[in-house]
């Protein structure tokens, strides 16, 4: 064969190859992994808001910050009306940001479902990584979240700041809900998350997520949350009960105010399986009932250890300034300390823990003066010290704590003396730049202390 009819055989080949591919309009590329979708401005988004064909199975990246400043926007997926699943749409592509950042959004849905930026993700595929969202204002009716109002796969390095407003149940100052055994890996929001409903039993709603079946790790909220029932500084309701296997939630932290009416925590409103380690609060928690400075109520199977809380703790009944109550005798509270003002006159109101049905509790301590408060839930597993033996490292040490510097008792040195005992290495980044994080491993990430461990 002639050289010139190969040439013009490979030359027809290729054309009828790239006629096979998408069109791959936006800014670039062909929504494949190898060359994904790029995104750099707002014309990009309104056509990916336009084009549902896109949300399956495509990839994408943002190339640039961009200004939804005077846009309607309206969710990718998701954004059906009230109960209206047949109709649930999804995204089940991947989203990279890319550290790049997406401004002045917002969504007012008040009548509609699985609402954020990202309305529905789907359960098997849909992925957001290494995203922020600034100055968002988003209202929905069910599953609001900044970023998505329901996902159950892996969202890692997203962070939102703004306002979040939910007239009914299931909010999140980035995520509304987990469904599934969904991932969140270093991750972050200061949005205000806002219940705003006149129903009773509104419930669910977390700084970072309302209602999660799965495992969080390196992540931390401090924006202001108010709800109902299950309401949380980070999380709202934590669960692993549709989950055979354990799931974790380590390294996390949440510092704003959280006030609810039943269920309510600095940390977490209703813990309910998973274990919970290296993790802190330090907001001012009101409720009336079911209250604590790190976690409302605590049930099934779970395991909190090494953890505190300083939040300033006010309520009426199951009052605590580390737990609320615990009520399963599966349940284990270990090596955790509170130090925050407890107020409330009940017999179930105590300086770490409210009551205690069953369960175990051991080597927990809380300070007598400044919680204010004499007796504790707990037994022999929970001991009140003065402030001087709480800055005093071998109250610690002497009941099998494991501090950097001491041999005797194990290798992973959770903690060091600052004032009050602190973590020696919290596990996680405050990631806001442009380089994108592996994903591969959620425990194995460059971990930097934040400043919200200082002593108060």
């Amino acid at each position: 064969m002639k050289t010139s009819t190969r040439i013009i055989i490979i030359i027809i080949a290729s054309l009828f190859l790239i006629s096979l591919a998408p069109a791959g309009t936006y800014s670039g590329g062909y929504g494949y992994e190898e060359t994904p979708y790029q995104i750099a401005n707002p014309a990009d988004w309104q056509e990916l808001m336009a084009t549902p064909t896109d949300w399956s199975g495509k990839h994408f990246i943002l190339i640039e910050d961009i200004d939804l400043s005077g846009i309607i926007v309206t969710p990718i997926g998701g954004n059906i009306e009230i109960d209206d699943y047949e109709n649930l749409t999804y995204f089940s592509g991947t989203f990279d940001g890319q550290g790049h950042t997406i401004s002045n959004v917002t969504i007012n849905l008040p009548n509609r479902s699985h609402i954020g930026l990202f309305g529905c993700l789907d359960r098997f595929d849909g992925e957001i990584h290494n995203l922020n969202l600034q100055n968002i204002n988003i209202t929905g009716y069910s599953h609001v979240g900044g970023l998505t109002g329901r996902f159950c796969t892996l969202i890692s390095n997203c962070h939102s700041a703004g306002t979040v407003t939910c007239l009914y149940s299931v909010a999140g100052g980035l995520i509304g809900s987990c469904l599934g055994t969904g991932t969140i890996i270093n991750c972050s929001s200061s949005a205000n998350v806002i219940i705003d409903s006149t129903y009773e039993y509104s419930s669910s709603v977390g700084g970072l997520i309302g209602y999660h079946y799965g495992e969080i790790f390196n992540s931390y909220a401090t924006g202001n949350v108010n709800g109902k029932i299950y309401v949380g500084g980070l999380v709202g309701y934590l669960s692993n009960l549709m989950v055979i296997t354990d799931i974790q939630m380590n390294n996390c932290y949440a510092t704003g105010n959280v006030n609810g009416s039943q269920f309510t925590g600095g940390l977490i409103g209703y813990c309910q399986g998973p274990k919970v380690s290296q993790c802190f609060a330090g907001g001012n928690v009101i409720c009336p009932e079911y209250t604590g400075g790190l976690i409302g109520g605590i049930s099934y199977r779970c395991k909190i250890s090494n953890c505190y809380a300083y939040s300033r703790v006010e309520g009426n009944l199951n009052v605590g300034g580390f737990a609320g109550k615990s009520h399963d005798e599966d349940s284990v509270i270990e090596n955790n300390y509170s130090r925050g003002l407890v107020i409330g006159n009940d017999p179930t109101v105590g300086g770490f823990l409210g009551s205690l049905d069953s369960g175990q509790v051991s080597n927990c301590f809380w300070d007598t003066q400044t919680s204010g408060k004499t007796t504790s839930a707990g037994g022999s597993g929970v001991s009140g010290k003065t402030t001087t033996q709480m800055q005093t490292m071998s109250t610690f040490t002497n009941q099998g704590w494991d501090f950097y510097s001491e041999p005797d008792n194990g290798s992973e040195e959770f903690w060091k003396m600052d004032g009050y005992p602190v973590f020696l290495q919290l596990l996680w980044r405050k990631r806001h730049d442009k380089r994108p994080v592996s994903t591969r491993n959620p425990r194995r990430h460059s971990y930097i202390k934040p400043p919200d461990q200082t002593l108060r």
